[in-house]
């Protein structure tokens, strides 16, 4: 395909190394690359990509994952490199985007690191359920566990800014549980907020 080799020049293309604003429903359809070299090697799709960058170099560090991205982000970490993050495409659509980028580099002769074919594939469903450690868990301990989570790894990763703020958001969301449970009992404040989560993130409630 012609031009596929200036598609994939990531000098042309923006580099994720702060928090970065979305906008509701789109996605960010990302590449990630080593510091020490401009070829793409995972292809993937995020709402927040500053947050995921942050998720794939915490996941580097744990010995008991094992797909093949994160064998090769823990290759880049033990070699003293790191990951870098472009952004391809904002869309709504992300499984077309996704999927039409993964097929695009592989035409392109890249070496990718994706096991699926990207989008809502059997393949990647199967390993996103399987990865999730969340199962049995109402939506509101998923907040407050993904604010933990986000917590622990930006202060390992030595990301304190940003972990005094999840810190904070997880003191406020806290706050105000105990103060719905006193006004309104457990059960029917669980309901109650439940019932929100399912309106702004039903992706809570998937799975």
């Amino acid at each position: 395909m012609a031009g596929t080799s200036c598609v994939f020049d990531v000098s042309g293309l923006e580099e994720i190394t702060a928090h970065r604003e979305g906008v509701a429903g789109k996605f960010f359809i990302y590449a990630l690359t080593a510091s020490s070299e401009n070829e793409i090697r995972y292809i993937g799709k995020a709402k927040n990509p500053w947050k995921r960058l942050l998720q794939h170099r915490s996941l580097s560090n744990n010995r008991c994952a094992s797909r093949h991205v994160t064998n090769w982000l823990r290759s880049l970490i033990l070699a003293g490199d790191a990951p870098r993050m472009f952004v391809l495409e904002e869309c709504v659509d992300w499984e077309a985007a996704e999927g039409r980028w993964i097929d695009l580099a592989r035409k392109s002769g890249l070496r990718l690191t994706n096991l699926a074919d990207g989008g809502n594939s059997l393949a990647h469903a199967a390993r996103a359920k399987k990865a999730s450690a969340y199962t049995g868990w109402t939506p509101i301990q998923k907040v407050i566990q993904n604010a933990r989570r986000l917590e622990r790894d930006a202060r390992r990763l030595g990301f304190d800014d940003i972990a005094d703020r999840s810190l904070e958001r997880l003191a406020r969301i806290e706050q105000s549980l105990r103060a719905a449970y006193s006004r309104e009992g457990k059960r029917s404040a669980t309901n109650r907020i439940n019932k929100k989560l399912e309106e702004r993130r039903p992706d809570l409630f998937a799975g």
